[in-house]
């Protein structure tokens, strides 16, 4: 079943769309119409608002929809100029009667996906939460290493508690200092999370007083500014014990031969039967 996209202009007199877009810190509320409407309590701004068609399946294929505003309208859009925020920005989109906001449809209810700047708009390319159905089964693996992603809910481990708080010395690139990192062994804060005005980076070097960011925080991040970082984890046992101390909750199968018993067996057999007593 296809949807279209957005509505004629007779059609648009009756059926208003709203566009809601929000993080864990802050919202953004958009209408298709041409004066704000009160829609669900809140107060949905008119903007020249596009959005492309989508369609249902049986398959249960997740619904994508692309958004496209002003750029200068949207406060988020400042994130992905400047860079590629790691906050997820949650997006709901629906159709109601003019003459009714009360009764309206669920278009798409999700998180944007990819970003795009074109001229003075910015382009929202948003996926349905049944994206969900895309998800690794079965969740865990007979491997080496642990299955958990440090500090997730089957880690754990309180990420408060191993949190280092020190204030940036210095700035270059990727790169952040703080003294407080010096006084932590070489290594002690790769694969791990720097956090800043709760934005999260992921480590992915540290030596000394400075650690490397995979993506730079944004360029309102400055010296002075107060930078938490949180240790990393490898999915090792020995890490996971003498780190975190964390080895109930380990789950990995470090002692799976590194050659499978049964075919090299097989092969010493078939090369010489007289191998194998």
């Amino acid at each position: 079943m296809s949807y279209a996209t957005n509505l004629n202009e007779n059609a648009m007199t009756a059926l208003p769309e709203f566009f809601h877009f929000w993080d864990e810190n802050s919202h953004e509320r958009w209408t298709s119409w041409e004066t704000d409407l009160t829609f669900d309590g809140e107060t949905y701004t008119a903007i020249p608002v596009y959005r492309t068609g989508y369609s249902k399946d049986i398959k249960f294929s997740s619904v994508k929809i692309t958004v496209r505003l002003p750029i200068d309208v949207s406060t988020f859009a400042i994130r992905y100029i400047e860079n590629h925020s790691s906050l997820p920005l949650k997006v709901g989109i629906y159709r109601a009667l003019s003459s009714d906001l009360t009764d309206y449809v669920t278009l798409i209810e999700g998180e944007v996906k990819e970003t795009a700047i074109q001229e003075k708009a910015i382009e929202y390319k948003c996926e349905q939460h049944s994206s969900f159905l895309d998800f690794r089964i079965p969740k865990v693996l007979y491997q080496s290493y642990c299955n958990w992603d440090i500090y997730d809910s089957d880690c754990g481990l309180d990420m408060e508690a191993h949190k280092v708080n020190s204030v940036i010395t210095d700035i270059d690139g990727s790169d952040y200092s703080a003294n407080a990192f010096s006084n932590y062994a070489d290594g002690y804060f790769e694969n791990g999370i720097a956090r800043c005005n709760n934005d999260m980076r992921l480590i992915t070097k540290h030596v000394g007083d400075t650690i490397t960011l995979q993506v730079p925080f944004i360029s309102s991040v400055v010296i002075g500014h107060t930078i938490d970082a949180f240790p990393g984890c490898f999915g090792s046992p020995t890490l996971c014990r003498t780190r975190f101390g964390n080895l109930s909750k380990f789950l990995g199968f470090p002692y799976i031969p590194s050659h499978n018993p049964v075919h090299y067996g097989l092969e010493r057999y078939l090369a010489d039967p007289r191998s194998v007593s």
